[in-house]
């Protein structure tokens, strides 16, 4: 006896076009990584955060915002909130980051890093942003403050996950490849540790609290603890199928694990060493953070919803429909943000508004037979599922959740040594639920035939069905085993032809492939069989390879009828078995090599060099020294900004004249700050010396009235000497004046001062390094009392020799104003009688 039963379960996974050397299993080159809960990492939550209301309705707006990425042929993967600049970075599989402002929404700046960024987190001490790149095994450094990639760090095969630890400023990567974590000092960029975990390690997560790190190792089912402490393993523990992310709740402590191939959310205590519980959220949880401020759980849940969690009842509250693959808390602004592959989207959703959708229907199915803590899964092709979704759980009961009241078929796993009954069917959960009940029955004849996939390069734009027919009977699915339960005896299989697993041609190319066995036979005597399907050709076809152009160039290739572009250095081409011409585009002066030809492909790959030369170019590199080790420094270069934590900044440029400027470092300023470089056939060199940068020059002057002289008809003159003083910058100085008489230069010049005049004095001081400082006041005068103009005026003017003399020294400086008088008492004289000369006053003496 023979019954197919199994599940399909859709996972959309990210394309690998070019798949690393090191592969990691189907489900998981899709996999995006969660969010880590980096977003706030300087700003810890409150210890209290306010509880969600747990009641449904009235439904509110829960969907704050949308934006259409620049991905390219590429899709989104992972993404981390930057609370310094207000903007997410989502990392894209076409080699790039896009920066997304909020709430405000758009698209900023798109950055070129390593090849297949997935795992990002934020650094809010140094305001930088960190990509893990899957495929070059680099993390790359984005400085926030400029939007550039600043440098990169070669860390293990297969960087996924990524997290922060803002206590001792480190870089947690976890290194799928290589069954590790290697460990970055964020400050200097030099890895300091590398610490073997668990297999196919791929989120990672920093808990302040407890200063450990968590990393989810999807390769053997369990997760590693390590003390940030001493960088050590301090324990592991054994979790479901598929660990793929990690987020911590930094108020409890707790840790939670999304868990892909299981269909769960597995809920660990602050050490890491106990499960507090096992949460079904079914489809293939990927992508997880934690909303500190309503106390929730987002579990990014691939390919239909968005689940939300209470994090105190540790149940599920709400389903969201998107297809997200990765998650993050944006904590300023109070939103979640998720990424959608099928679409090449960001989407803003709002917390702290818990309902369940009108469309979402309950399904609740218990099974008896099996012993406890027995694993057992539901499939369930539920209405407007391209795909059917995994429901599983090693309790009695799972409850599933699906969008819409119509009917839904489901199908039950088999599980080895029972029958079960039903093994598959319909619910209809009129009024918005239904109840199944599943009984299985010992079944010592029973066994299972599980075929398993090998080289399908899953791609999220399309669900890549593959399958198998068993003895006339056929099954499909996207990611998930195909699981046969049968009796002793033979059975003949025949995979799916390869031609179903086509791209669609509107991403870039079709590729038919083959399928090795094309068929066979498997044998069931007394013990479960699996068989491994290995799919060829299908990411096999053409990749040209280019080099020599600029980082970042956007370059272009056409195979045959068939045009792709890439900012990346590889173009990936899957075709059918075939001869093939190609033409590579010039990119501006930049000529190909060759520029033209033709490939023949016959089910193995090819790989086409692409050399592209341009105008001569030599080395022009600005070396510093002074600055603290990790410091970034920047060279603008005829527009161009070179900027970097290395020591020596360099591009390449043809002959010319360059002219440069090296802005200042904190309180470090550069010598030489600015120049001209001229590049005549040789590379060129240019030492920078960063040092303490001078106090600011600041200007101030004093002044002395010398002498006051009354004049015929009313009023005063004061005869002034002026006496300039400076600080900071760099001597000696030099001081010009303007003054109410002129001009002058020096430090010490002479001028009058009239009552009811414009009485401004200006002096501007330069130092020895350029610099300049201004300072600017008005001279008060001094109106001591003068004899009253004699009858019909006239008559030289009177000094105040003869009456009580003033002697002013006064002192101008940042507009303070200091007058200081002297009366010397002076022997009156009366004036002599007229004589006899009328309007013609007497000189006093």
């Amino acid at each position: 006896m023979l019954t197919v039963v199994g599940l399909a379960a859709l996972s959309l996974a990210a394309a690998l076009l070019v798949p690393p050397a090191h592969a990691t299993p189907a489900l998981r080159a899709a996999a995006p990584l969660s969010a880590v809960a980096t977003e706030r990492v300087g700003d810890p939550p409150p210890t209290q955060a306010p509880s969600p209301a747990l009641t449904v309705g009235p439904v509110r707006n829960y969907h704050f915002g949308s934006v259409h990425l620049n991905a390219g042929y590429g899709a989104p993967t992972w993404l981390a909130y930057d609370s310094g600049v207000s903007a997410y970075y989502v990392a894209q599989n076409n080699s790039t980051v896009q920066v997304v402002p909020v709430p405000s929404f758009g698209t900023g700046p798109t950055i070129p890093v390593g090849s297949l960024p997935f795992g990002v987190t934020y650094d809010p001490t140094d305001g930088r942003v960190f990509v893990a790149d899957s495929g070059s095994a680099n993390l790359s450094v984005i400085s926030d403050a400029t939007n550039r990639t600043i440098a990169s760090v070669s860390v293990g095969l297969q960087p996924f996950g990524v997290a922060f630890d803002p206590t001792s400023d480190r870089v947690y990567v976890a290194d799928g490849g290589s069954d590790s974590v290697t460990v970055v000092d964020a400050r200097t960029l030099q890895v300091v540790a590398t610490i073997a975990v668990g297999a196919e390690p791929v989120g990672v997560a920093f808990d302040t609290a407890s200063d450990e790190v968590f990393v989810a190792n999807e390769g053997s089912a369990n997760v590693s603890v390590i003390s940030a402490a001493s960088d050590a393993l301090a324990a592991t523990t054994a979790v479901p199928a598929g660990p793929y992310a990690v987020a911590v709740d930094n108020a409890t402590g707790d840790v939670y694990i999304s868990e892909s191939q299981s269909g769960t959310v597995s809920v660990l205590n602050g050490t890491g060493t106990g499960t507090i519980a096992t949460v079904s959220v079914g489809g293939t949880p990927q992508g997880i953070t934690y909303d500190w401020r309503n106390q929730t759980v987002w579990v990014a849940d691939g390919s239909t919803w968005v689940v939300v969690l209470n994090a105190s009842s540790q149940q599920v509250v709400q389903d969201l429909l998107f297809d997200p693959l990765g998650a993050a808390y944006d904590g300023v602004d109070d939103l979640v943000c998720v990424t959608n592959a099928a679409n090449s989207t960001f989407e803003c959703l709002v917390p702290g508004s818990f309902y369940l959708l009108s469309s979402v229907a309950v399904l609740n199915f218990t099974e008896t037979g099996l012993p406890s803590g027995t694993p057992w899964s539901v499939g369930i092709a539920a209405q407007y599922v391209v795909e059917p979704t995994l429901w599983s759980s090693s309790q009695a009961s799972i409850v599933a959740r699906v969008q819409g009241f119509s009917s839904e078929s489901y199908r039950i796993e088999p599980v080895s040594g029972y029958a079960v009954t039903p093994s598959s069917g319909t619910a209809n959960p009129i009024g918005g639920s239904a109840n199944v009940s599943v009984a299985f029955v010992p079944d010592p004849g029973n066994y299972t035939i599980t075929f398993t996939e090998q080289g399908l390069g899953f791609t999220p734009w399309a669900t890549l069905l593959w399958g198998v027919d068993v003895s006339g009977i056929g099954y499909t699915s996207s990611s998930w085993p195909v699981v046969v339960s049968a009796t002793n005896g033979t059975y003949s299989y025949t995979p799916h032809p390869a031609s179903e697993f086509s791209l669609p041609t509107w991403i870039v190319s079709t590729a038919p492939g083959y399928v090795t066995p094309a068929s066979g036979v498997v044998n069931v005597s007394g013990h479960d069989v699996t068989v491994l399907l290995r799919y060829v050709g299908v990411a096999s076809g053409v990749a040209f390879v280019e080099a020599g152009l600029p980082a970042g160039s956007t370059w272009s290739a056409t195979l045959g009828s068939l045009t792709g572009s890439t900012t990346s250095s590889f173009l990936n081409f899957s075709v059918a078995a075939g001869s093939y011409a190609y033409t590579i585009a010039p990119v501006g002066a930049f000529r190909p090599t060759p520029a033209t030809g033709s490939v023949l492909v016959n089910g193995t790959g090819v790989v086409v060099a692409i050399n592209f030369t341009g105008p001569a170019t030599y080395l022009v590199a600005f070396n510093e020294t002074g600055l603290a080790t990790g410091t970034l420094w920047t060279v603008d270069l005829n527009g161009t900004v070179l900027e970097g934590v290395n020591a020596t900044l360099d591009t390449r440029e043809p002959n010319g004249s360059y002219a440069y400027n090296v802005p200042n470092v904190a309180a470090e300023g550069a010598t030489p700050a600015a120049g001209t470089i001229g590049v005549s056939g040789a590379d060129q060199w240019v030492a920078v010396r960063f040092s303490a940068l001078p106090a600011p020059l600041e200007a101030n002057f004093s002044y002395s009235v010398v002498l006051e002289t009354c004049l015929p008809g009313g009023g005063v003159t004061n005869d002034v000497r002026l006496s300039a003083s400076a600080t900071g910058g760099v001597s000696p100085y030099a001081y010009a004046w303007t003054l109410p008489t002129g001009s002058a230069v020096g430090p010490d010049p002479n001028t009058t001062t009239t009552d009811g005049s414009n009485n401004t004095v200006s002096l501007l001081v330069s130092d020895a390094a350029g610099h300049t400082a201004a300072h600017t006041a008005v001279l008060p005068m001094l109106l001591p009392p003068c004899p009253p103009p004699a009858p019909g005026g006239g008559g030289p003017p009177t000094p105040f020799g003869v009456w009580p003399a003033v002697v002013v020294a006064i002192a101008i400086g940042g507009g303070a104003l200091a007058v200081g008088l002297v009366l010397v008492r002076a022997r009156e004289r009366r004036p002599p009688p007229p004589t006899g000369e009328p309007g013609r006053p007497r000189l006093h003496t």
